[in-house]
């Protein structure tokens, strides 16, 4: 059970930084010259607009990530408990 919660910890930060890189993006790109910045100062407002309040939908779609599902330290015991509790009688 505590190999699920860390699973879902760890896809529940994702979305955080995930909502970061909207805004990076368009930095990366002004500094590139390729769109102008309407204001330097919305780290704040882009972050929630992308974020949108963590849809369970972006969270799923996280945790599937290879990164974040398979290559955790706690990966190996939660195959094994699954392994456990749904293998053969």
């Amino acid at each position: 059970m505590s190999a699920v919660l860390f699973w879902w910890l760890e896809a529940r930060w994702k979305t955080f930084q995930d909502a970061y890189y909207g805004r990076i993006d368009a930095i990366e790109c002004h500094f590139r010259g390729e769109q102008v910045l309407p204001s330097a100062l919305q780290i704040r407002a882009s972050w929630y607009e992308n974020w949108n309040g963590g849809s369970r939908k972006r969270l799923w779609q996280i945790m599937i990530w290879p990164h974040v599902a398979l290559l955790m330290p706690w990966s190996p015991r939660l195959l094994c408990c699954c392994m456990r509790c749904c293998g053969p009688a």
